[in-house]
């Protein structure tokens, strides 16, 4: 949301979340299972933490529609 300050903590935890998506899914088309798993797991931390930043928490207790 426009509106909306992401830190830059999320902000960096979020870009690595989906770099490592990207590598996932590239380990996939190659037929590398076992390392396309171990990036999606990279890709789940990275999204946790940017999801469990504390300045996150209000969007947890008041999700955008309400804002």
């Amino acid at each position: 949301m426009s509106h909306m300050s992401v830190p830059v903590l999320v902000g960096e935890s979020v870009a690595a979340s989906l770099e490592e998506y990207d590598l996932a899914r590239r380990k996939v088309l190659e037929g590398d299972v076992t390392s396309a798993l171990a990036h999606m797991s990279n890709a789940f931390n990275h999204a946790r933490l940017a999801e469990m930043e504390p300045s996150m928490a209000p969007l947890r207790y008041f999700p955008p529609v309400h804002l």
